[in-house]
Parts: structure tokens; sequence; C-alpha cells
């Protein structure tokens, strides 16, 4: 949905939810300067609470999408519930062989290790069930806020605002021409500094020939007759 103030109708929900006897799991909130923000919650609401709650949950905003599914999980709940019995009767049993047990220490050591094993799934399988009781007496509804309050329009701003923005894109290019100069400069020392080794042989001995050549020029020079 969107929302004219996401702060203030963040708040609304909150007390929408504790009115309602639920909670919240999760929420996220985020956004830029000069943009409208968003925001996500997670909530939990008794299942006989759900169709009055979204009723109300409707009056924070305009809805632009809802979706709406559901997941029977009675038949899972009976199971779990029919393994914690069968695995119930088994460490029972296997309580009642090591209070009678006569036999050596390994075969005790080994029914204790049995023993642990199914505890360990007793546990699990009640923690599963747990999770589906859970799941039958809560719903969980996920709300997206988008704000528009705080929206700027692209058209219809002032001389002054666009002049600005203007300025900001051309320092922005600025900023973005110098950074690509110097990775550019950085990028072709190696290839100077290699390029200035293989040459460097080359230059000397042009510049020993031309030392050379003036050399001779000037000792071949006339003498001057007034001397």
């Amino acid at each position: 949905m969107t929302v004219e103030d996401l702060n203030g109708a963040g708040k609304k929900l909150l007390a929408l939810v504790q009115r309602h006897h639920g909670y919240v799991a999760s929420t996220e909130i985020g956004g830029t300067p000069g943009e409208p923000r968003h925001g996500e919650w997670k909530l939990r609401v008794p299942v006989g609470e759900f169709d009055t709650f979204r009723t109300d949950l409707e009056m924070l905003g305009a809805v632009q999408t809802s979706h709406l599914d559901s997941q029977d999980v009675t038949e899972e709940y009976y199971d779990v519930a029919g393994h914690i019995t069968n695995k119930q009767v088994e460490e029972s049993r296997l309580q009642e062989h090591l209070r009678h047990s006569t036999g050596t220490l390994a075969d005790i050591l080994a029914v204790e290790r049995e023993l642990s094993r199914v505890r360990g799934e007793i546990e699990q399988l009640q923690g599963r069930l747990r999770l589906l009781a859970n799941q039958t007496a809560l719903t969980t509804i996920t709300v997206r806020m988008q704000e528009v309050r705080e929206f700027v329009p692209a058209r219809g701003t002032s001389f002054l605002a666009e002049a600005n923005a203007t300025l900001q894109v051309s320092l922005g290019a600025m900023r973005d021409l110098a950074k690509g100069l110097a990775l550019a400069l950085v990028a072709l020392a190696p290839w100077a500094l290699l390029l200035a080794v293989v040459l460097a042989p080359f230059l000397i001995l042009a510049y020993r020939q031309g030392a050379f050549r003036r050399s001779r020029l000037a000792f071949k020079l006339p003498e001057d007759p007034r001397a």
C-alpha cells in the first residue's frame, strides 16, 4: 500500500497489531534522502482476529496489491503427534530394559545410546508439533508500505532547484573525468617505464653520435686569417 506519511502509518500499524492481540515478528524501513521511503513489517495475528485486522489495515493507506493463501496442516499435525506417541512407547521400553538389565557394561552403554537417540527424536518432533500449533493459532501478515509524502516530482521544480541539479550533474561529470584520467595515468605508468628502459640505449647512442659529429665539425673549422 502507499501512505502519505510512513512514520505515522507505522505507528498506527503497531497500535493496530496490539489492539488485535498480535505481535511484530520483523521490521525493515529504508530509503534515500529526497526520495520516498518504504517499509516492510511481518506480523503475527490470531486467526480469529484476521478478518477484522485486515479490514482495519486497509484504512491506513491505498492498497495496491493483496495476496492471500492458506495451508492445511491438520494431517501433518496428527501425523507428528502419532510419531511422538510411538517414540515415547519405545523410550519406555528402553528405560524398562535398562532398569532390569543384567548384561555387560557394553550392553548397558548401547542401550543408553539408543535411549538418548530416541529422546532426541522425541524432542525434535515435539518442537515441530509446537510450530504447527503456532501456525494454526496465528496467521502471518506481511505489510509493505511506500511513502509518497516526501516525493519530489521530476517536473514543476523551481529554476534554482533545476540549476542546482544541473550543477551537481556537471560536478559529477568532472569528478568522473578526473578519476578516469588518473586511472589512465596509473595504467600507462608501467608501460612508460618499460618504453624508457627499451629506448634508453638508443637515445644514449644517438646522443653520443651527435656529440661526436659536433666535435669533428669543430675540429675541421678553418683558422681565423686575422689571427
